[in-house]
C-alpha cells in the first residue's frame, strides 16, 4: 500500500497568500480551486515531484489572486513536497531566479526539479500540520518571497 498523499486545500492557500501579502486580497474562486487541484496527477497521484512541478507552473499560470500568485505557487509547491517527504535543495539567494526560469520555460520544469530534488525524513507522522510546514518554507525563503511578491504585476479579478 502506498503512503497517503498529503495535499493543500483552498483555505491553506488563502492563509499562505495572507502571510505573503499581509492582507486579504481579492481572488477568483473558480481559478483558485482549479489551481489548488493541480497538485493531483492525471490518472494517478503517486508521483509527488511531478505533481509539485505541475502545481508550481499551473498555479502561477492561473493567477487566482490579485497579488502574490508567484510566491504562493512557490510556497505551495515546497509545502506540498515537504508534507510528502521531499524537498528542493535551493538557497534563498537563488530560489526566485530558479522559479522564474521554470515559469519562463515550463517544459524545463521536470529537469530543473530532478537537479534539486532530495528525499527528507518526515517527522509529520500520518497527518502533517499544513500551516507549520508552510511556516517553515516561509521562514526559509524571506528574500525570495519578498522579491516574488514585490515584482509581480497586479492581476485583475472579475
Amino acid at each position: 500500500m502506498s503512503p497517503k498523499l498529503h495535499t493543500l486545500t483552498v483555505p491553506d492557500l488563502l492563509w499562505i497568500n495572507l502571510q505573503l501579502t499581509g492582507e486579504t486580497v481579492p481572488y477568483h474562486y473558480a481559478r483558485l480551486e482549479e489551481a489548488v487541484f493541480t497538485q493531483f496527477g492525471h490518472g494517478s497521484s503517486r508521483d509527488v515531484p511531478a505533481q509539485a512541478a505541475g502545481f508550481l507552473t499551473e498555479f502561477a499560470r492561473l493567477r487566482p489572486f490579485t497579488r502574490g500568485n508567484d510566491a504562493c505557487a512557490f510556497v505551495g509547491c515546497l509545502t506540498f513536497l515537504a508534507m510528502n517527504g521531499h524537498r528542493l535543495k535551493l538557497a534563498d539567494s537563488e530560489a526566485a531566479e530558479w522559479a522564474r526560469g521554470i515559469w519562463a520555460d515550463p517544459d524545463s520544469v521536470h529537469a530543473k526539479f530532478q537537479e534539486r530534488l532530495a528525499v527528507q525524513e518526515s517527522d509529520h507522522g500520518s497527518h502533517p500540520d499544513h500551516y507549520e510546514t508552510a511556516r517553515t518554507v516561509l521562514d526559509q525563503f524571506p528574500e525570495t518571497l519578498q522579491e516574488l511578491v514585490k515584482n509581480e504585476a497586479p492581476v485583475p479579478v472579475g
